[in-house]
């Protein structure tokens, strides 16, 4: 199975959750991640500005904020290039893919 399907067989199961599925499935990985000593560890984190039907990432956004982490968030250009840039919450834009994303390089 190559990445293009397999990326749609996984948004496929996401997109069939309910929203209070979603919200617990979300609330729990977060936990889990938040537990580890990875995370207590860590500087900085990357992630990702989630869409309705996936991971909220809100809480764990939110949480990495108070801990002191630096974020970072994925901003994308033409021709798939992708850098991961500081997280600033007055910096964002809706993507041509319509995910939030930095407006400028930050």
């Amino acid at each position: 199975m190559d990445k293009k399907s397999i990326r749609q067989e996984v948004l496929q199961s996401l997109k069939g959750l309910t929203s209070s599925q979603r919200a617990r499935w979300s609330q729990q990985l977060t936990e889990r991640l938040l537990s580890s000593d990875t995370y207590k560890c860590s500087k900085s984190l990357g992630t990702y500005l989630s869409m309705p039907h996936e991971f909220d990432t809100s809480y764990l956004i939110e949480q990495a904020q108070k801990d002191g982490k630096q974020i970072f968030i994925p901003k994308t250009y033409s021709q798939g290039r992708m850098d991961f840039v500081e997280y600033n919450p007055d910096d964002l834009v809706k993507s041509r893919f319509g995910v939030w994303e930095p407006g400028t390089y930050s």
